[in-house]
């Protein structure tokens, strides 16, 4: 079947923050679970599948604002803005919506998405129905009567301002709204979050309702866990920009073991097979560990179970600051000493200023 959205190979520079080879695929009928901690990078790349930054057709076009002024820097394109003064790097890799581009063809790929945020983006000071007369105009495939019967059925009162409206409401405005432009592709950026359960309950609900007819998909940010394990299919992983795994939910915990046993029992097992756990925590009673596959080739056999997203996620962590550590230190002892005027590195003089600054990539124990 063909993708819904695919991006490939997506790079994007922040000032100091690297969005680097973002590489994934989704079907119609699914939703899209992206995680990570904050500051992964899963707001940057909701940017850029919605449009909002400039990719590097504005090089190739020279399709640059009369607001903005470009300069060649190093050999790429730096754009500044007059008003914020910010940089903006073009984006690197392409997105496909629906089979467009958002590189060749934005507006046509803008009208496959619709998105609920966690922040309103309407007008607070108009009401509900002239919010939705003026911005329904934005979709070729817009419904006014779908949207008033989605905010019925919500409890909304569309003859308010949206001031009125309290933060749950808010949401669910959005999402009829969203509902109403029939997009093809529906991101949700962290909307459920701070909202009671009722309110919570009734936005997973409805994603779960938009995707049962196959045609339709809805890419889901969130840093509730449990949320996905009731509604996510696939899962998409983002770790200081890298991309850790993109894969079917299902699959990816059972391809994982808690393990539970006493902490004499795990340091055995550490020193017979060092490699057999990719993260332990020791606890004085009953310690636990990660494993990949079912742990069964281990020289002792420990009560086994599936983990969690959540659990995962969490064993992960620690994986990853063993790693980082790791790395740290290793680049701490092969630093090169100074000899007169000159470096030294295994046996090989270097000058001082031809040293680079390359970017690490962990190893993700999920390969």
């Amino acid at each position: 079947m063909k993708p819904l959205i695919s991006c490939t190979n997506v790079c994007k520079r922040i000032r100091q923050f690297y969005l680097d080879g973002i590489e994934f695929s989704l079907e119609p009928g699914y939703i899209l679970g992206v995680i990570g901690r904050n500051g992964a990078g899963k707001s940057t790349l909701m940017q850029l599948i919605l449009g909002g930054y400039y990719m590097d057709a504005v090089r190739s076009r020279q399709l640059i604002d009369e607001d903005m002024r470009g300069s060649y820097k190093q050999g790429r394109l730096e754009l500044r803005s007059p008003l914020s003064d910010k940089r903006i790097t073009p984006v690197e890799g392409d997105i496909v919506i629906d089979g467009f581009s958002m590189r060749y063809h934005p507006s046509e790929a803008k009208q496959r998405m619709a998105y609920v945020l966690s922040d309103c983006p309407f007008s607070m000071v108009m009401s509900g129905l002239d919010n939705a007369r003026l911005y329904g105009t934005c979709y070729d495939r817009w419904q006014q009567e779908q949207f008033l019967n989605k905010c019925g059925e919500f409890g909304l009162d569309v003859n308010l301002p949206l001031k009125k409206y309290n933060k749950g409401q808010r949401i669910l405005y959005q999402l009829a709204f969203a509902i109403a432009c029939n997009a093809k592709l529906y991101i949700m950026d962290e909307p459920v979050s701070n909202l009671d359960v009722s309110y919570r309950q009734l936005i997973l609900d409805t994603m779960q309702e938009l995707v049962e007819g196959g045609d339709k998909s809805v890419i889901y940010v969130t840093h509730l866990l449990e949320d996905l394990e009731q509604v996510g299919d696939y899962i998409l992983w983002l770790e200081e920009g890298q991309q850790v795994l993109f894969g079917e939910k299902e699959e990816l915990l059972n391809s994982y073991r808690i393990l539970t046993g006493t902490s004499k029992q795990f340091r055995y097992v550490e020193q017979a097979k060092p490699d057999a756990f990719l993260s332990v925590e020791y606890q004085p009673h009953a310690s636990q560990g990660l494993v990949k596959g079912t742990g069964e080739d281990l020289p002792l056999i420990l009560d086994s179970r599936r983990p969690t997203l959540e659990e995962l996620l969490v064993f992960y962590h620690a994986y990853y600051k063993n790693q980082k550590a790791k790395l740290v230190w290793e680049e701490e002892n092969e630093k090169p000493h100074k000899t007169g005027k000159r470096y030294q590195l295994d046996g090989n003089e270097k000058d001082k200023g031809s040293y680079q600054e390359k970017r690490v990539h962990f190893e993700s124990p999920f390969d």
